[in-house]
C-alpha cells in the first residue's frame, strides 16, 4: 500500500497563499457587513429620538425640541435638545442627571461607529457624549425664545413639509444644517478638522450613507457629503409659516 506523500514546502506556501487571498477579499465584506449592523443600531437610536420629541411636544404645548432655548444665562444651556430629551429616553429624572450620564457613559446619543472626539472620558463617545446634532434651525439664535420673554419658537403645527424637514442627523456637533458644508463635514479644502482629525460627519460611518431623522419620523441615510454648500436656498430645512423659502 502507498504510504501519503507529506506537503512539500512550496505546496504549504500556495495554500497559505490561498487563504491570505481569500482573507483579502472577505475582510471588506466582513467590514461592510459589521457597518452596516452598526447603522441599524444607529436608526434605532434615531428612532428613540423621534418618540422623546413626540412627547416633549405633547408636555409642552406643542413646542419642538431645540439646540438652546436661551443664551443669556449659563444655566439655560439646561433646554438644550441633548438635557431635554433624555428625560424622556431613560437617562436621568432631571437635568443633571441627564448630563452626567451621557457625558460619563456612552448612550443612546452616540452610536457604535462613533469614537471620542472631546470630553473628559476617552471611552465615552462622540462629543462629550454627543454624536448627533439637532438641525441648527431650532434654535433661540433664529427665533425669539419663549422661556425668557413669551415670544416664539416653533411649534410641530407650523411646520410644513415634515417629510423634507431634517430634525436629527449623525454629527459631531450638537447643532448642524445652518449654512454651509464646511460647517457640516468640516472644511476639506483646508486644515481645518475637528480634534483627532475628524470631521464633524465623517465619511467612514455606516459605508458613507450616514442616518438623517425627519420631522415625521422616519429615518434615511444620504450619502456623505450631499447636503449642498448653500443650506439656506438648497433645501426645504427650515419651512414654517411665514419662515423660510426655496
Amino acid at each position: 500500500m502507498r504510504e501519503k506523500a507529506d506537503f512539500t514546502l512550496l505546496e504549504l506556501l500556495i495554500v497559505i497563499a490561498i487563504i491570505a487571498m481569500l482573507a483579502a477579499m472577505l475582510l471588506p465584506a466582513l467590514s461592510r457587513a459589521k457597518e452596516a449592523s452598526r447603522a441599524t443600531a444607529c436608526q434605532g437610536s434615531l428612532r428613540q429620538f423621534a418618540y422623546g420629541a413626540i412627547q416633549y411636544s405633547g408636555d409642552y404645548n406643542d413646542y419642538t425640541l431645540t439646540y438652546t432655548n436661551s443664551t443669556s444665562t449659563s444655566s439655560s444651556d439646561n433646554y438644550s435638545w441633548y438635557h431635554s430629551i433624555g428625560l424622556y429616553l431613560g437617562l436621568g429624572n432631571n437635568f443633571a442627571e441627564v448630563n452626567k450620564k451621557f457625558t460619563t457613559h456612552n448612550t443612546l446619543y452616540v452610536c457604535p461607529s462613533h469614537r471620542w472626539r472631546e470630553g473628559s472620558y476617552p471611552n465615552v463617545r462622540g462629543y462629550y457624549g454627543r454624536g448627533y446634532g439637532i438641525n441648527y434651525h431650532f434654535a433661540s439664535t433664529c427665533i425669539t425664545d419663549y422661556f425668557l420673554d413669551g415670544g416664539m419658537l416653533p411649534k410641530t403645527s407650523m411646520v410644513k413639509y415634515p417629510s423634507e424637514l431634517i430634525y436629527f442627523l449623525e454629527s459631531d456637533n450638537p447643532s448642524v444644517l445652518n449654512s454651509h458644508q464646511y460647517k457640516i463635514y468640516g472644511d476639506t479644502a483646508t486644515t481645518w478638522k475637528m480634534n483627532d482629525d475628524g470631521y464633524y460627519i465623517e465619511k467612514a460611518w455606516h459605508n458613507g450613507y450616514p442616518n438623517q431623522l425627519y420631522f415625521d419620523g422616519h429615518i434615511a441615510k444620504a450619502k456623505w457629503y450631499s447636503i449642498p454648500g448653500s443650506i439656506e436656498g438648497g433645501l426645504r430645512i427650515w419651512y414654517l409659516d411665514g419662515v423660510g423659502g426655496r
